[in-house]
């Protein structure tokens, strides 16, 4: 398993990006939803995105290209309590800036990442 993950989460097919992996750690974050940098950045090929969401809620993972346009995306009906964290794939992307985003009902934050080819 990579990335210290203990299992993956099963996926819907309705809402999975066949550039997403998602895993689950065993630390849990205390608190408020917390979406970490990824890493590494800038990457490759793969880099890994750690969130923890505190309570059950929908949840949205959205990659950006710079001028804001939706290049990839994974959503979730309901995400229980979780430490979690997702494997993106680059390859069908070209090398550039973009920007990622975690959404869930009364949760937003976005961050910069770098693909290098």
């Amino acid at each position: 398993m990579r990335y210290g993950a203990t299992e993956r989460f099963e996926r819907d097919s309705r809402y999975y990006s066949d550039n997403i992996s998602i895993i689950k750690f065993n630390e849990i974050e205390k608190g408020r939803t917390i979406l970490h940098k990824n890493t590494p950045n800038p990457f490759c090929d793969e880099t890994t995105f750690i969130f923890y969401i505190p309570e059950k809620a929908g949840a949205e993972f959205t990659i950006l290209n710079i001028l804001g346009e939706v290049v990839d995306m994974i959503s979730f009906e309901e995400m229980e309590k979780v430490n979690s964290g997702l494997i993106y794939n680059s390859n069908n992307l070209p090398a550039g800036n973009y920007y990622y985003r975690l959404e869930t009902g009364c949760f937003s934050e976005a961050g910069k990442m770098m693909i290098i080819k």
